[in-house]
């Protein structure tokens, strides 16, 4: 794992990075205290990208630097993982959809099929909220992009495979239908005269959670996953 202090990374700390072997998957952890990022190779340098903060000195998303440092391009990027819409997991994200690979994927929370959730980001984002500001971004960027390759997560579903040697495989494993329920169902729309708050007890819990699999063994990355006193919910639900 590279850490950062104040939300900066030092270029000697990437000095003594090289890229991964064609046959290697590599899994690199960057994070700030609070938000992170992952960058999974999945073999002959295919990268998948799960949620996204910037570096403070620069400005950029820390993938982008990430890569640029071993020498790659941003098209190595295939997949994107948006695990929740929370600022400190998305920020930089749509910088690096419009950097990456023409056919890159963008994988969203199934929160985002909600019509309730989608009318509370249209409020935010014509307030200029800022927690809504990134998804926003990342919302036209899906619609310039022809809403090509858009891929809505389920519960216990593959989001990804490397398909030339079938190696490295992605599962997610949340966020469970009875909490995207319990969710929608406390969602309240405020009055036009009031500002939208999107402060809500335990949406953590709809963080997506992935399973990566590579032959015998197995990956978890939680993004914002939280502990739950019920089996049915957070943690207790997905190692059932």
């Amino acid at each position: 794992m590279i850490e950062l202090q104040n939300g900066q990374l030092s270029s000697m700390d990437f000095k003594a990075t090289i890229p991964p072997c064609d046959n290697e998957m590599e899994i690199s952890v960057f994070g700030q205290g609070f938000g992170e990022c992952i960058a999974i190779c999945c073999g002959h340098r295919n990268y998948v990208i799960i949620d996204s903060f910037v570096n403070r000195k620069t400005g950029k998303p820390i993938a982008l630097e990430y890569l640029s440092s071993m020498g790659l391009p941003p098209s190595c990027i295939k997949q994107v993982v948006i695990t929740h819409w929370h600022k400190d997991h998305i920020e930089g994200a749509a910088e690096i959809l419009k950097e990456a690979s023409p056919d890159v994927e963008v994988v969203l929370n199934p929160i985002v099929k909600n019509d309730k959730f989608n009318k509370l980001i249209e409020r935010g984002a014509a307030e200029k909220n800022e927690s809504v500001s990134e998804f926003e971004k990342i919302y036209d960027f899906i619609s310039c992009n022809g809403y090509k390759n858009v891929i809505v997560s389920t519960c216990r579903s593959k989001i990804y495979s490397n398909h030339g040697t079938g190696e490295v495989e992605l599962f997610s494993l949340s966020p469970q239908d009875n909490e995207i329920f319990k969710y929608i169902s406390s969602l309240n729309i405020p009055k036009e005269s009031q500002q939208v708050s999107y402060v809500y007890p335990s949406d953590n819990l709809l963080s997506i959670v992935l399973l990566a699999r590579i032959a015998n063994k197995g990956f978890l990355f939680g993004g914002d996953m939280e502990n739950s006193l019920s089996e049915d919910s957070g943690w207790p639900a997905i190692v059932s």
